[in-house]
């Protein structure tokens, strides 16, 4: 008697553990990847809202200092007496510059512009010449990781007062 060849149905024990062990390599790979993604698009968003929010106060700033008839700076506070009986005033706190709208005595707007972590911020303005000059200086670390010892970025937004007689802001 002589055996027919039987063809051989499903696989071995082996073969199964070594498809599971690759596919779990490969898998465990893919989070690894999707992990750093997403922590990079964090970080990227992070950096587009500072630079947005950076972006708001420089525009704000300038706008407000332009239509002032007058700008004084105390310590890390900016004061501008605008048109209509308003001042607004600038103070750093909270890792945020915060600007408040105050109109015939009463509160009338508040903003807080959001900065980086060791983010400092000066004030000053110059009253010399024909228009005075207002600025606010941001200085930032430009890594996360230990600020403390990272190189600072230091941004100057400076504005004469007194160029637009508006105060529709």
């Amino acid at each position: 008697m002589s055996r027919l060849p039987t063809s051989r149905r499903g696989y071995t024990l082996i073969e199964l553990m070594l498809v599971i062990t690759l596919a779990s390599m490969v898998l465990g790979s893919v989070g690894v990847l999707m992990q750093s993604v997403w922590r990079a698009n964090r970080g990227m968003q992070g950096h587009r809202d500072m630079v947005r929010s950076i972006q708001r106060l420089s525009t704000q700033f300038r706008d407000d200092v332009h239509i002032a008839a007058s700008v004084e700076a105390a310590g890390e506070k900016l004061t501008i007496a605008m048109p209509n009986d308003r001042v607004a005033t600038y103070h750093f706190e909270n890792q945020a510059v915060e600007r408040t709208v105050e109109s015939a005595g009463q509160m009338a707007r508040h903003e807080s512009f959001p900065l980086p972590p060791h983010a400092t911020v000066a004030f000053a303005a110059d009253p010399q010449g024909e228009r005075g000059l207002a600025s606010l200086q941001l200085t930032y670390p430009l890594g996360a990781i230990q600020p403390e010892l990272a190189d600072r970025r230091t941004l100057t937004i400076e504005a004469a007062h007194g160029l637009t007689a508006n105060g529709e802001n």
